[in-house]
C-alpha cells in the first residue's frame, strides 16, 4: 500500500506528463514502462487513478485509450 505522499508524488508526476496527447497504444506502452522502472504495480498505479485494476491493464495493453479528464 502506498502512503499519501508516494500517492501525492506519483500523481503528481504523472500529471506533470499529461500535456500531450498519444496514440492508446504509446501511451499504454509509456505507461507500463514507466511502471517498470518503479517498484509500482498495477493495482498501485490503479490506487493513484482511484480506479480497477483491470483499467490499467487495459491501458497498458492499448486496448482502450487513456483520456486524461476521467483518469485523473
Amino acid at each position: 500500500m502506498l502512503s499519501d505522499d508516494e500517492l501525492k508524488r506519483y500523481r503528481e508526476l504523472l500529471n506533470a506528463q499529461n500535456d500531450s496527447t498519444y496514440f492508446k497504444k504509446e501511451i499504454g506502452a509509456n505507461l507500463k514502462n514507466a511502471r517498470a522502472n518503479t517498484p509500482l504495480t498495477q493495482e498501485d498505479v490503479a490506487e493513484i487513478f482511484d480506479c480497477d485494476p483491470r483499467k490499467i491493464r487495459r491501458y497498458e495493453n492499448g486496448e482502450v485509450h487513456v483520456f486524461i479528464n476521467t483518469a485523473y
